[in-house]
Parts: C-alpha cells; sequence; structure tokens
C-alpha cells in the first residue's frame, strides 16, 4: 500500500521531500519518516482539498483479550456541519490506526478530479 500511496499522491501533485533520496536530517528511522508524511499528506487533503480524514477505533475481546480495531470516513470540510460526508467505508476496519490512515489517505487521494 505504501507504494501505492506515494505514487498517487505525486499523480495528484502533493510534493513532499520527507521521502527523497536526500536523507532527512532529523531522523534516520524510515517508519518515523513514513509517519511524518503521512501526517503532511493529511494535512495537505485537509487544508488544500477540504477533505478531512476521521479515524475512529472500536474496542472488543476475543477469548479475554481485549484488542482495537480502527476504521476512517472521509469528511468534507466545507459540509461538516450538515454531517454529509463522501462516503462512510462501512465495514472496513484496520488492525492499526497507522493501516487505518494509509486506507483513508489512498480513498482521499481518489477523491481529487
Amino acid at each position: 500500500m505504501k507504494n501505492e500511496l506515494i505514487q498517487l499522491a505525486k499523480e495528484k501533485k502533493f510534493s513532499y521531500n520527507i521521502i527523497s533520496e536526500e536523507p532527512w536530517k532529523y531522523s534516520v528511522n524510515e517508519e518515523l519518516r513514513w509517519l511524518f508524511w503521512m501526517t503532511s499528506l493529511q494535512k495537505w487533503l485537509r487544508e488544500v482539498h477540504n477533505i478531512h480524514i476521521n479515524l475512529d477505533y472500536g474496542c472488543g475481546v476475543i477469548v479475554g483479550n481485549e484488542y482495537y480495531q480502527y476504521s476512517y470516513s472521509l469528511e468534507d470540510i466545507n459540509r461538516a456541519n450538515e454531517e454529509e460526508r463522501f462516503e462512510q467505508f462501512a465495514g472496513e476496519v484496520y488492525p492499526t490506526y497507522e493501516a487505518s490512515l494509509e486506507a483513508g489517505l489512498y480513498n482521499a487521494l481518489q477523491l481529487i478530479k
């Protein structure tokens, strides 16, 4: 999903130099750089395209073990007061917050013409 997300973001004209051939001065940790890139993309979607990604989690129990699952929805900021959302993505859940964010970012990018 990571490579597909980066490619789609480039196609939609998002650019950010944190994922580049140049070393990033604050961290050599690729996972941390990836998280910073995703949050920058999320901010760009919100500020430039008025798309807010709302992440949510639920809790469950299987055989005495508690677990969390994450989901997302996409909202048009211009219509947030009317609670109109682009799409609910009902039933799609992810095992981690980061996986849910990746999926939300990818689907938000697909909404951009």
